[in-house]
């Protein structure tokens, strides 16, 4: 099993709420991110062809769907298959100059990064 983060965006929600008013007290900073994973299933090539990847990638998948929030100090992530399209899926695949492996998407959701400056 293989695990690459493949991208990092902001979390547009948290980034768009409603600025503090200018004489608030300086609140501890938070940033929130939505991490983007790709999960691929590797097998030995004996184990390919009696379906070792898929069976292996089914058993990833279901891990994920039954515990979608995971939780971490300081709130909760929230784990979603990501819907990739062929070409999204093919692009990722020659940016890793690698051969297309099963895989499925995920994004995590509620990712924070306290600041430093109270």
């Amino acid at each position: 099993m293989n695990v690459w983060l493949y991208r990092i965006d902001p979390n547009i929600a948290i980034r768009n709420l409603t600025p503090r008013p200018v004489e608030a007290p300086l609140p501890r900073t938070r940033t929130a991110f939505e991490l983007r994973y790709l999960i691929t299933a590797l097998a030995s090539p004996a184990a390919a062809t009696g379906g070792g990847a898929e069976q292996l990638l089914e058993r990833a998948i279901s891990a994920l769907e039954e515990r979608p929030v995971l939780t971490v100090e300081g709130g909760a992530i929230q784990v979603v298959y990501d819907s990739l399209s062929l070409s999204e899926l093919t692009a990722l695949w020659m940016a890793a100059k690698a051969e297309f492996q099963l895989s499925a998407a995920y994004v995590a959701r509620g990712v924070t990064i306290a600041g430093s400056q109270p």
